[in-house]
């Protein structure tokens, strides 16, 4: 029974690798969705500090080429008084190790680089970089390109009071996004 089972486990985990077929393109596609951005906190105008927050926005990316995107973000805290609002880079990393195969049709891996800033009422303005952040986003379909990402990495808020954290929600950022 153990032979038979640990038999099929590396066929079937071959047969992954062995079928060859193009990842899924994202080169020169445009993209909308939401998005939730961990930042470790905002400082007051007295210098109290908030605490971490996940900030909740829209984002949209324009793939500029393979396996390369540019993002925009813009999202708010749920009271509405502070905000984030900046530019990612994104590189696709899934090809490095295995340039073809059906598992990228479903899967994307990646590392993104991010520069924010966030300001808002009573608080200082400052900026935020999430240098390097790895992540993946999921397609769960095959005829369209519907996607739920989550990424994680440090985070590095420069204002007042500086911190160094890493992302501390349970999912990472996560987001929903759709590719035209």
């Amino acid at each position: 029974m153990k032979i038979s089972s640990r038999f099929f486990i590396l066929f079937f985990g071959l047969g992954i690798f062995a079928v060859q077929l193009d990842a899924r393109d994202l080169s020169y596609k445009i993209s909308g969705g939401y998005k939730q951005v961990f930042t470790n906190g905002f400082v007051t105008s007295n210098g109290d500090w908030l605490g971490a927050q996940q900030i909740h926005g829209v984002s949209a990316s324009y793939g500029i080429a393979k396996d390369m995107q540019v993002e925009a973000f813009f999202g708010m805290t749920r009271n509405f008084r502070q905000f984030l609002v900046g530019p990612s880079f994104r590189y696709d990393i899934h090809r490095l190790i295995v340039r073809d195969s059906r598992f990228w049709e479903h899967l994307n891996l990646f590392v993104q680089g991010s520069f924010f800033l966030k300001s808002g009422s009573d608080v200082e303005t400052g900026v935020v970089l999430q240098l390097p952040y790895f992540g993946f986003e999921i397609f769960p379909f095959r005829d369209n390109h519907f996607a739920i990402q989550s990424s994680a990495g440090i985070t590095i808020d420069l204002v007042k009071k500086s911190g160094i954290g890493f992302t501390q929600s349970m999912f990472g950022d996560v987001g929903l996004r759709y590719y035209f």
